[in-house]
């Protein structure tokens, strides 16, 4: 059996509120900063070594797992695919705050459109959910390398889209199908510093929240 911890990283300053344009470059607050702590205590408590650590390419990611890597310091450290879901390219650029884009996102998801490509540096739903599945591979063919325990560094609706994969099992793509990610993305929110076991067995996964180890947990649903 292998282990993925899939971590949200610590609060970001646009979580926080503040306007940004370029939201790959978007640093951590002094709350993300302590929650990213909270992970490598947790991680470093809880267990014995890890194979590998892994971050998207945005800098929130990054500076989370400076706080684990040191926990774990001859662990190889990889950058993939993990990156969030970019679908708003018309926002690309563009000084605005979180409470700014919501109008934006719902009329993108009310289209329920999985090929709709916004314009340049967007990608589709289905694209987003193939990088999903293509992650889920990665990790199953790690286990088969021997790599047992893993570390991915993510951000919510990626991860989200991971459990929504395994519990959902799409085989198409279609308007229904993305509605139903998008209601599962609103119940099951994954909060800042989150982290989700996840578990390969016997070719299928199970999952379990943990939010203890946060200064504010919330109830596992």
């Amino acid at each position: 059996m292998s282990t993925t911890f899939l971590i949200r990283h610590g609060e970001s300053e646009t979580n926080n509120g503040v306007p940004s344009a370029h939201l790959e470059g978007d640093r951590l607050t002094t709350r993300g900063v302590e929650q990213a702590r909270q992970v490598a205590r947790y991680l470093y408590t809880h267990i014995t070594s890890l194979d590998l650590i892994v971050t998207s390419s945005y800098q929130r990611t990054k500076e989370t797992a400076d706080f684990i890597r040191p926990c774990f310091p001859n662990v190889p450290f990889k950058q993939w695919d993990v990156q969030e879901f970019t679908y708003l390219s018309s926002l690309h650029h563009m000084v605005t705050t979180r409470e700014q884009r919501k109008p934006l996102v719902r009329k993108y998801w009310s289209k329920a459109n999985p090929y709709h490509v916004d314009g340049s540096g967007s990608e589709t739903f289905a694209g987003f959910i193939k990088r999903a599945y293509s992650v889920l591979e990665q990790i199953e063919q790690l286990e088969h390398m021997g790599q047992q325990t893993i570390a991915i560094i993510s951000h919510e609706q990626f991860i989200t889209a991971l459990l929504w994969i395994i519990d959902h099992k799409p085989q198409e793509m279609n308007e229904y199908v993305m509605r139903n990610f998008n209601q599962y993305l609103s119940e099951k929110p994954i909060p800042n510093g989150g982290i989700i076991r996840l578990q390969h067995d016997d070719e299928s996964f199970t999952w379990k929240p943990i939010t203890e180890h946060l200064e504010h947990p919330m109830a596992v649903y």
